[in-house]
């Protein structure tokens, strides 16, 4: 019996020259790198040499695919770790974060034909070179047809937001709304960021950062409304709604009590909010700290504005009282 196919976190496409040095990656043997550092004709360490010279391979990767790469395997941010501390201990870790960067791309790197041939699926205009894909969170969901299908890592949160939304309004027709407001606010955080020389230790350059963000921050507010009247379908007393035609109303607690008081009680008025982070996107403020981080060890000469944005939609509905018959 065949082995069942193992389904990956993340693809990361990239081009056939660069899979092949991904997969030559260089293996570091723990034991030669706790061993006393062996000199070349100039005195210098070569064992350093080399674990420096790797480091630098790695660290030039996209931030994005490097920032996946910690939250798939924490240890790899010892690699932007403050260069103060030089104790044997601080170089193991920076060298078994080496390895596992290594091991992440020859585990998730892939060309787009490898993509196809896994059997992965891409929305419309993907896969594109150089870009992170993460596995839809309903890809083990039965019924919820989105097996092996791959969401853009840099679009991830508002792709899934616009799903649910399209889930959300489909659910309360079937409900027999008769009006459907939705508001949506964005609030937009613009923040002064500094990127510092690279000469700037990491520690101190995170702090500088921090200091000109809470200095220069700016909030703006938007919101868009749209609403939907409607004759409102049919719906009776002690009706049931099919659950078995929605995917994500298994994971959204506020959908199903607002289901169940229109099945129990002929609810005619709801309100529900949904947001773009949430539990289904909890890493995003993660990996945008780990990105500030990486940036900071990476260090460069620019200052410029960095926008984050809070989205979330306000869905205000009513129903026509339910009938007997």
């Amino acid at each position: 019996m065949s082995q069942p196919k193992e389904d990956l976190d993340f693809i990361y496409i990239v081009e056939q020259e660069d899979l092949e040095r991904y997969l030559d990656a260089p293996k570091i043997d723990y034991q030669v790198m706790a061993a006393p550092p062996k000199k070349n004709g100039n005195g210098a360490e070569i064992s350093k040499t080399a674990t420096m010279l790797a480091a630098m391979r790695f660290v030039s990767l996209p931030v994005g695919l490097l920032a996946t790469a910690i939250v798939a395997s924490p240890v790899i941010s010892n690699l932007f770790a403050s260069s103060s501390d030089k104790s044997e201990a601080s170089e193991q870790l920076k060298n078994e974060s080496l390895v596992a960067c290594g091991n992440f791309l020859r585990r998730y790197a892939m060309t787009v034909d490898m993509a196809h041939a896994y059997g992965a699926k891409f929305p419309p205009g993907h896969p594109q070179i150089g870009k992170m894909y993460k596995l839809h969170p309903l890809a083990h969901v039965r019924d919820a047809k989105k097996e092996e299908l791959y969401v853009p890592e840099e679009n991830y949160e508002a792709m899934l937001l616009a799903e649910r939304e399209a889930e959300l309004l489909k659910l309360l027709v079937h409900l027999g709304a008769t009006r459907i407001c939705i508001t949506k606010k964005s609030d937009t955080q613009t923040e002064s960021q500094l990127h510092v020389q690279a000469n700037v230790g990491v520690q101190e350059a995170a702090e500088v950062e921090v200091g000109v963000k809470r200095a220069d921050t700016r909030l703006a507010s938007r919101f868009d409304t749209r609403v939907f009247e409607l004759p409102g379908a049919p719906w009776k007393t002690g009706q049931i709604l099919d659950r078995s035609k929605f995917s994500w109303v298994g994971f959204e607690p506020s959908w199903n009590a607002m289901i169940e008081a229109r099945e129990v009680a002929g609810c005619t008025k709801a309100m529900l909010e949904m947001r773009e982070s949430s539990s289904y996107s909890s890493s995003r403020d993660y990996v945008a700290g780990i990105k500030a981080q990486i940036y900071a060890a990476q260090g460069s000469v620019s200052t410029n504005q960095n926008s984050s944005r809070d989205l979330f939609y306000l869905i205000e509905v009513e129903f026509a009282p339910p009938t007997t018959s």
